[in-house]
């Protein structure tokens, strides 16, 4: 085999109990296992572990469990300039679009960059607040224990509602409490 450059198999290959070692690649022609006319490469550039996709979908199936055994997970586009998903052991799980974090995991939670678009409900348990502004300085909430919703300005500056129209109804929406028109008149309503 040593004097052979394409030695080919006539059967399946039995490595026993011996390993099949490969050196660092030094490019496409070094230190690789090719598939399928070499459109997936594993290989070890001499820094990272690659799995190298070139046609398709990389896909990995399993039927039980699956841990890569590492300090992370790095999932990038095939020039390796834009990251899609990074994996921190211990640490945060990003996703990105178009190379910039838009979610990560953090101790306390998740932060989002940018809008956060929700097709369904939204739901927080009793006593878990929407919270905005630096001073978290707006509050909304349902506090169970006086078994009220509240709407809460916690900072230095004021409340307010704004709109053409306001109106204050009853849980059903069927019966007004008080209406605040633009350029005209406030009504209060007694049943």
């Amino acid at each position: 085999l040593v004097g052979d450059t394409t030695p080919q198999l006539g059967g399946h290959l039995d490595a026993q109990t011996f390993n099949i070692d490969l050196g660092d690649s030094s490019g496409t022609a070094s230190g690789r296992l090719k598939f399928g006319n070499a459109d997936l490469q594993i290989y070890h550039n001499g820094t990272n572990s690659i799995i190298d996709n070139i046609t398709g979908e990389l896909r990995i199936q399993t039927d039980g469990a699956m841990r890569l055994m590492s300090t992370g997970l790095a999932i990038t586009d095939e020039n390796n300039s834009d990251t899609i998903i990074n994996a921190q052991s211990d640490g945060a799980v990003s996703l990105y679009y178009d190379n910039t974090v838009r979610f990560a995991t953090q101790n306390g939670g998740a932060a989002v960059t940018g809008g956060l678009n929700v097709s369904g409900d939204t739901k927080v348990p009793d006593n878990s607040k929407f919270i905005a502004g630096t001073g978290d300085d707006l509050q909304i909430y349902h506090s169970s224990s006086s078994n009220k919703s509240i709407i809460k300005e916690t900072g230095a500056g004021s409340f307010d509602i704004q709109g053409n129209w306001v109106q204050i109804l009853n849980e059903a929406g069927s019966e007004n409490k008080a209406i605040f028109k633009d350029n005209g008149a406030v009504e209060l309503y007694h049943d």
